[in-house]
C-alpha cells in the first residue's frame, strides 16, 4: 500500500515500512452507525491480519430494527468487540467517536471506519508500521474502497 505524497505522516521517499502482523501495539477500530449498519464493513475490520486489534460499534441508530441488527452480530462476535451507545446522541459522528475515545477505548492508536467502509486485510498490518516509522505522525489518512 503505497500512500499518497500529500498525506499527512508521509515518509517522503523512503520506503514503505514492513508490514506487522504481531506484536504491534494495540489498535482501537472505531465503527462508527447511524442506522446504517453493514455487516460486510464490520467483517473487514474482524478480518485484519493484524492481531493486536479491538473493535468498538459506536452505534448511534434509533430504528428498532437496525438496534435488533447490531444486537444480532454482537451477539455472536466474541471478545473482540464492544458495543458501545450513548443516551444522548450529541454532536452527531464526532461526537459518537469523542464519547468512544473517552470512555471505552483505551488502546495507544486507534482508527476510524465509517459504516459503508470495507478495508482490505492488511490495512492495519501496513498502516500500523507508518505510524510508528514517524514519530512527529499524529495521524494519517488513507484512501481505500
Amino acid at each position: 500500500m503505497r500512500f499518497d505524497p500529500g498525506v499527512a505522516g508521509r515518509l517522503g521517499d523512503k520506503a514503505d515500512p514492513a508490514p506487522i502482523r504481531s506484536g504491534g501495539p494495540p489498535v482501537a477500530m472505531l465503527y462508527t452507525t447511524c442506522n446504517d449498519f453493514d455487516k460486510t464493513s464490520v467483517a473487514s475490520c474482524l478480518a485484519q491480519d493484524y492481531d493486536a486489534t479491538h473493535l468498538y460499534i459506536l452505534d448511534d441508530s434509533s430504528n428498532p430494527a437496525m438496534l435488533d441488527r447490531v444486537d444480532s452480530f454482537v451477539a455472536g462476535a466474541g471478545d473482540r468487540v464492544t458495543l458501545v451507545r450513548r443516551t444522548k446522541r450529541r454532536g452527531f459522528k464526532a461526537g459518537n467517536l469523542n464519547h468512544g475515545l473517552a470512555t471505552v477505548a483505551t488502546e495507544p492508536l486507534f482508527v476510524t471506519v465509517d459504516a459503508d467502509e470495507i478495508l482490505p486485510p492488511d490495512f492495519l498490518s501496513k498502516l500500523v508500521p507508518r505510524i510508528l516509522a514517524d514519530p512527529n505522525c499524529g495521524f494519517i489518512q488513507a484512501n481505500h474502497r
